[in-house]
């Protein structure tokens, strides 16, 4: 099964906003035996991408794109459990979005890559929000 044929069924379900088909495309996929971190960059990814070109075309509203976004990260949070790694390594990251970027699942990507990696990897989220965390240390 190629990249496309495992994100196209992803790609129908968050653009019809169907909740039930996106959990279901995320479980045939990793039934194909793809990991979490295989899923993020075969399924999410590129659906994600396909998305943004389509809201780019104006073929796609704001409302539509940030639907499948919100339903890609509630999936992306079902997987998390399967994305810990058994052991820590005692090192972590933090990663949030840089300054004016107003997409968060990329960065959000990036943590979990390092938690899967046994890192603490703390997500913070938009640039909007870092200076809260800041001054939280």
């Amino acid at each position: 099964m190629t990249t496309s044929e495992l994100c196209q069924p992803y790609l129908d379900a968050v653009l019809a906003a169907d909740r039930a088909q996106v959990e279901a495309a995320t479980d045939a996929a990793l039934r194909r035996s793809l990991d979490p971190l295989e899923v993020y960059e075969q399924v999410y990814a590129p659906a994600l991408h396909e998305v943004g070109l389509r809201w780019e075309r104006a073929e796609l509203s704001v409302t539509a794109e940030h639907i499948a976004t919100a339903l890609t990260e509630a999936e992306m949070t079902r997987l998390l459990p399967y994305l810990l790694a058994g052991v820590r390594v005692g090192r972590s990251a933090v990663v949030a979005s840089v300054e004016g970027e107003q997409h968060r699942v990329g960065a959000r990507m990036v943590a979990d890559c390092f938690e899967s990696m046994g890192w603490d990897g703390a997500f913070v989220g938009l640039d909007r929000y870092l200076s809260r965390f800041e001054a939280s240390l």
